[in-house]
């Protein structure tokens, strides 16, 4: 996953990733330049941001919720790691025209 602020489709690609939502299996990810925003709800405390850079190794247990958002310098190169491709289905967790942001009030 290489998001720059170049893509034309960026704002669709994030479309998919800043959606509150958990999957069948754990989720893996190595970041190697750029930064951005992890969002983890535990349901049963306050939302916990995480703000990733590069050599950061961030694991998001299979069912937990969370999101992704970019800072804003709209940047990331990461390696996403799953069991397999199925595991990589988002499951989302709110209506589908909600999105959330670091902006947000979660």
């Amino acid at each position: 996953m290489i998001f720059t602020p170049t893509p034309p489709n960026l704002d669709t690609l994030l479309a998919q990733f800043n959606r509150e939502h958990w999957h069948d299996e754990d989720e893996v990810r190595l970041i190697l330049a750029g930064h951005g925003l992890f969002y983890i709800n535990p349901q049963v405390s306050p939302v916990i941001r995480i703000k990733v850079e590069p050599g950061d190794l961030l694991v998001v247990p299979q069912g937990t919720w969370h999101w992704f958002d970019l800072c804003e310098d709209r940047r990331i190169q990461a390696i996403r790691l799953f069991q397999d491709s199925s595991g990589w289905t988002p499951h989302y967790t709110s209506d589908p025209a909600l999105t959330l942001t670091p902006s947000s009030s979660r």
